[in-house]
C-alpha cells in the first residue's frame, strides 16, 4: 500500500526548473539593459549586502522596494538569522499567466483535488493502491 504523499509528488502540478542564475548572470543581464557596466552593478550588488548587514545587525528592518524585507531574527538557542518578506507586487507578478514562460509539468493536473491525484495514482498503480 503507497502513501499517500507518493500520490501528490507523483501527479502535482510542478514548475520544470531551468539552471539557476548566478550573480554574474545577473550582472550581465542589468547591464545589457543600462548604461552602467558588469563592474558598477556587482560592486552595487556588494554595497547593497554589506547595507543590509549594517543596518540589520543593529535591529533595523530594511525594506527594498521592489524586492521586499530583511529583517533580524533570533532563534531559541541565540542564533542570529535574518528574515526576508518578498515584496507584496514582487509575489503577485509572477502569478500573471500571460507572461509566466517555465514549463510546468503536470499541468493537466491544476485545479485537482488531493483526492482526485489518489484517485489518478490508484488506477495507474492497481498493485499499490493509496487506501
Amino acid at each position: 500500500m503507497a502513501h499517500k504523499l507518493k500520490a501528490l509528488q507523483a501527479y502535482r502540478p510542478k514548475i520544470q526548473n531551468e539552471r539557476r542564475m548566478e550573480t554574474d548572470d545577473i550582472v550581465e543581464y542589468i547591464a545589457r539593459g543600462t548604461s552602467l557596466n558588469p563592474g558598477e552593478i556587482g560592486n552595487v550588488i556588494k554595497e547593497l549586502q554589506g547595507t543590509i548587514l549594517f543596518f540589520t545587525r543593529r535591529g533595523n528592518s530594511v525594506t527594498i522596494k521592489g524586492l521586499g524585507t530583511y529583517y533580524p531574527g533570533i532563534k531559541l538557542d541565540g542564533s542570529i538569522t535574518l528574515n526576508h518578506l518578498m515584496d507584496a507586487h514582487l509575489r503577485k507578478s509572477i502569478n500573471v499567466p500571460e507572461e509566466f514562460k517555465a514549463s510546468i509539468l503536470h499541468n493537466e493536473n491544476k485545479g485537482k483535488t488531493y483526492a482526485e491525484l489518489i484517485e489518478i495514482w490508484n488506477t495507474e498503480h492497481p498493485t499499490d493502491p493509496i487506501v
